[in-house]
């Protein structure tokens, strides 16, 4: 199945400002999975940047701080049938952005 991936950067779902994931069939465009990351906090706009290939999507929070100040993380999910796993967390070793 071909899927699009699209950023809902001012969903609240976790709390303000971090944002989600959105993954819906092509060419429907019906969203039919909401992707959060497993460490999300408030302002690392989560899903800024999305990427779809198959049934993988990654997930760009520019301003995780997970190793350091606004250092930046990617989350990878991958799809099994309907059900979407979060596979990675992508942190930069040396806490730059």
């Amino acid at each position: 199945m071909n899927s699009l991936a699209l950023s809902a950067l001012s969903c609240a779902i976790l709390a303000a400002h971090t944002g989600a994931a959105v993954q819906a069939p092509a060419p429907t465009a019906v969203p039919e999975s909401r992707l959060i990351g497993d460490n999300q906090s408030h302002d690392d706009q989560f899903g800024w940047a999305v990427a779809a290939s198959g049934a993988t999507v990654v997930a760009g929070a520019p301003k995780d701080d997970a190793s350091g100040t606004n250092s930046g993380s990617a989350y990878a999910f991958v799809r099994d049938g309907t059900t979407w796993t979060q596979q990675a967390r992508l942190n930069p070793p040396d806490g730059a952005a």
